[in-house]
């Protein structure tokens, strides 16, 4: 099992500042969610978990961002198909990783 990770506004702003494509800010909140073992992933098996109110902060963020970078795909669908999923009785801005699949 691995260990939640925190979150903060600061850092989910600074990711999409950033950013200059969507998978920039996917990557970059995946890398949070495993921080010591992101190079040894093969797989990621599921979605990382955060609360509804941190999942409504990222999921607008990704909406205002393809609405700037790339106004011709749905507003905020990349995080739809990859981003993290919701919890909804978990604490604000903690990330709680799923399992993985290690490269062997």
């Amino acid at each position: 099992m691995y260990n939640p990770q925190k979150l903060t506004k600061k850092i989910v702003d600074k990711i999409f500042d950033e950013a200059e494509h969507q998978s920039d800010y996917v990557l970059a909140l995946y890398k949070i969610a495993y921080p010591s073992l992101w190079d040894m992933i093969a797989k990621v098996n599921g979605w990382p978990r955060v609360s509804k109110a941190t999942h409504e902060y990222l999921f607008q963020k990704a909406i205002e961002f393809d609405i700037v970078h790339h106004p011709g795909v749905i507003a905020g669908g990349a995080w739809l198909n990859s981003g993290f999923g919701l919890e909804g009785e978990m604490k604000d801005w903690v990330v709680v990783p799923c399992d993985t699949t290690l490269i062997s």
